[in-house]
């Protein structure tokens, strides 16, 4: 279990590393995660952070308020005091990383997830499916264990930043090993559901726990014998993911079928 917390720890600090966007912060308040382009004498050019692969947007100075730069640098473009609500926003913002996505006024359209309808700040929720893949060792039993997961989150968003969710899956587990007397190995196809929420940290990057239920359908075979066997019980899973784009990303979990897995997140539904 410490080695599952040091990997989660590493894999956090790593993704927060890479995360350096520009905040363009408009007069109404609104704020657009971006890469600044270009700054001329009547527009600002920039590049959406989770699509800097689009097109180049232009934006008035006359609507900007200011721009937060990665390096944490401030430049404002109108008057402090007319616009006092909006600084005191930007102040109650701790880090680049926590200000939340808006839904963008743009001539191209920019494809959204589902958000929280009633908080004009929602994050924006995704809900990819998750192939994962774990291998360890069962010291217990003395077998080495190959596993692979296919799991179908969905997200009721309950605030600014939090998640009830409900999650789906179908697992394959082999274990594979040197019983007494001979060679054995046993495969168990497992099917999941299980409840659990989800925090972002910043509006790209999650981490979850949940509990729920499975049963599987296995066999073991031991030489030339074959038996099989159905199980089920009760299991908790934990987790972290990241998305680099809005249709992929990754990530990492635990759970009591699995064990300790690595996955990548696509189809943002």
């Amino acid at each position: 279990m410490k080695s599952i917390i040091t990997f989660l720890l590493f894999f956090i600090c790593g993704i927060t590393a890479i995360r350096a966007q520009d905040t363009i912060i408009k007069t109404n308040q609104e704020e657009i995660e971006a890469k600044v382009i270009e700054i001329t004498d009547s527009t600002i050019k920039y590049k959406i952070w989770l699509r800097q692969e689009g097109p180049i947007y232009n934006i008035n100075k006359d609507e900007v308020f200011m721009i937060l730069y990665a390096s944490g640098d401030k430049e404002y473009y109108t008057d402090k005091k007319k616009d006092a609500k909006t600084e005191e926003t930007v102040n109650s913002l701790k880090k680049p990383e926590q200000m939340k996505n808006q839904n963008y006024n743009t001539n191209s359209t920019v494809s959204s997830n589902k958000q929280n309808s009633g908080n004009k700040e929602a994050f924006n929720y995704r809900d990819g499916a998750k192939v994962n893949y774990g291998f360890g060792y069962d010291a217990g039993a003395g077998d080495g264990v190959i596993s692979i997961g296919l799991f179908a989150p969905y997200s009721f968003s309950s605030d600014s930043q939090g998640s009830i969710e409900i999650e789906i899956g179908g697992t394959f587990v082999f274990y594979n090993g040197l019983g007494i007397g001979g060679s054995n190995n046993t495969s168990i196809y497992n099917f999941s559901v299980s409840g659990g929420y989800g925090f972002y940290i910043f509006d790209s990057f999650k981490v979850s726990a949940g509990l729920g239920y499975y049963i599987g359908f296995g066999n073991t075979r031991f030489n030339s014998t074959t038996d099989s066997f159905t199980i089920n019980d009760i299991y908790y899973h934990t987790g972290a993911e990241y998305w680099f784009t809005n249709g992929f990303g990754m990530n990492l979990r635990y759970d009591a079928i699995m064990g300790p897995s690595v996955g990548i997140l696509f189809l943002n539904f």
